[in-house]
This record gives structure tokens, C-alpha cells and sequence, in this order.
């Protein structure tokens, strides 16, 4: 994601990074918004912005799904070609490659594929699947890597929205008890209320 903020009565509560706080009430096409209503206490008014670029989501996107579309061409190109001008002697490496370019589209990327030291279009043929499997997997933990940061900022942001209630609440009732404390007991109730603080 580009950026992920959190926003109220049209003020920006938090953003993060804050180099792109301008961009939070911008509808600008370099990005995509994703507005959440944050229903709580603490933010009545509220909504969590979370921002991608629109430039690099085309890129993962184009990225994930052109190698799934360059196999089953690849896959279908060579299973109708090969059909007719291959003999039993090289029918056992073209089932093996059928398999693998099978469980490659089904995203299974943990098939190995045995290195060819022939120098003939079956041994140019897996050394390219190999390739093919490289490249997926460097997507794919890309992927992964963009989906645990978000989610370990989204927790950040929530835990530094527990504590804000929690102290909000705290507050809360300490007004509450001074304003209702009788006036011999207020004196006590505010050293009292001191300490509260002081602890949170």
C-alpha cells in the first residue's frame, strides 16, 4: 500500500507515512481509496484510508497473471505440436513436462523440476518451466511481504487505538468522580485522580 491514515471530523488523526498526508482527502488517480467507517467511542466520526498505488497494484497484477497465461499458451502450443511429430522415445519427458506445467497452474510451485543437460527443445523446455517457477515464486512472496506489512501496520494502528480508548475512559470516569464528589471529599478524589494519571 502507499499509505494508510486515520481520519476525523474531516482532520487527520494519523498517517502513515506522513510525507503523504496531503494525499488523504485527494482524489488523485495515482492511487486507490479504500474509506472504512470506524465505529467506536473514540472515533464516532471516523473512517480508516487505506491507499494503494494504482500504478504498482497494475504491475502485481500484470505480473501474477501474464506467467498463468504464457503456460497454458505454452502448455497448449507444445501438447498439440509435439502430439504429432514426436516418437515413444521422448513421450515419458513431455508427460513429465504436461504435469509440471499442470500443477504450475494450479499454483503449485513446490514441484521439482530436474535440471535437462539437453541441448534439444525438451531440455529448452523445462530449463524455461524452471524459469517460469522462479519468477512465480519471487511474486508471490512479493505478494506476501506486501500483505504482512499491511497487516503489521494495521495492528500498530489498532493497538495505538485501544490505548487512546482505554486512557479516553480512564479520563472519562475521573471527571465523573470529581464532579459528583462532595466538596470535603474533593480535595482527596483530585490527589486521587493525580495518581490515576500519573499510572496510566
Amino acid at each position: 500500500f502507499a499509505f494508510i491514515a486515520i481520519v476525523e471530523d474531516s482532520e487527520i488523526f494519523i498517517c502513515q507515512p506522513p510525507s503523504l498526508r496531503t494525499q488523504v482527502f485527494a482524489e488523485n488517480p495515482d492511487y486507490n481509496y479504500n474509506r472504512e467507517r470506524l465505529n467506536s467511542d473514540l472515533f464516532k466520526d471516523g473512517f480508516l484510508v487505506v491507499a494503494s498505488s494504482t500504478e504498482q497494484d497494475e504491475q502485481v497484477i500484470s505480473k501474477l497473471s501474464t506467467p498463468i497465461l504464457y503456460l497454458a499458451i505454452i502448455a497448449g502450443i507444445i501438447t498439440l505440436v509435439l502430439v504429432w511429430v514426436i516418437n515413444k522415445g521422448i513421450s515419458k519427458p513431455l508427460v513429465k513436462a504436461e504435469r509440471i506445467a499442470t500443477e504450475l497452474s494450479k499454483y503449485n510451485y513446490q514441484i521439482p523440476i530436474a535440471i535437462s543437460t539437453r541441448g534439444d527443445e525438451i531440455g529448452r523446455l523445462f530449463t524455461a518451466f524452471q524459469n517460469l517457477k522462479e519468477q512465480l515464486l519471487f511474486y508471490q512472496q512479493e505478494t506476501e511481504n506486501f500483505t504482512q506489512t499491511l497487516q503489521s501496520k494495521i495492528s500498530v494502528a489498532t493497538k495505538d487505538l485501544e490505548i487512546k480508548k482505554r486512557y479516553s475512559d480512564t479520563l472519562f470516569n475521573l471527571a465523573q468522580q470529581l464532579i459528583f464528589a462532595e466538596n470535603d471529599e474533593r480535595e482527596l478524589k483530585q490527589n486521587g485522580v493525580r495518581t490515576t494519571i500519573e499510572n496510566i
